[in-house]
């Protein structure tokens, strides 16, 4: 989906997309700043639900603390690029902040829902949900 909205509508990760800003792209930051709170949103909700769902799939020990460890670097860089991204957007520094913060929050929001969610989940409709979620959150090669 982000893809087709990157190359179709604009581009979502200015990052990514960096040589090929041009000055109505600049100005555009703003709107460009929108889409990647919905993308960043989307994406924290279900790096939260990652969490309590490698719980429920019996995942313990270092493992489960890397999940956790790599869910919270993780954070840092997404954080950092739609920061940037507001702040040359023209967002003052308060306000892109509550937005960033708000954004990666949502990490909280899926990890909640994992833990009201998954529990009550047999163990087969759990398999399918871990999968799925590794479908979603597994980098593309």
């Amino acid at each position: 989906m982000f893809s087709l909205i990157s190359r179709y509508v604009l581009h979502v990760c200015p990052a990514c997309a960096a040589s090929h800003f041009d000055e109505a792209t600049a100005h555009r930051f703003g709107v460009i700043a929108g889409a990647m709170v919905i993308t960043i949103a989307v994406h924290s909700t279900i790096d939260g639900l990652a969490l309590p769902a490698g719980e429920e799939a019996e995942m313990t020990g270092p493992l489960d603390l890397g999940l956790l460890l790599a869910v919270c670097v993780d954070k840092v860089p997404e954080g950092l690029a739609l920061g940037a991204l507001m702040l040359g957007a023209g967002f003052q520094r308060g306000v892109a902040l509550g937005w960033v913060a708000a954004v990666e929050a949502t990490t909280l929001v899926g990890g909640a829902l994992g833990l009201w969610v998954l529990p009550g989940m047999s163990s087969a409709w759990l398999d399918v949900f871990v999968r799925l979620l590794d479908k979603l959150w597994a980098p593309r090669a």
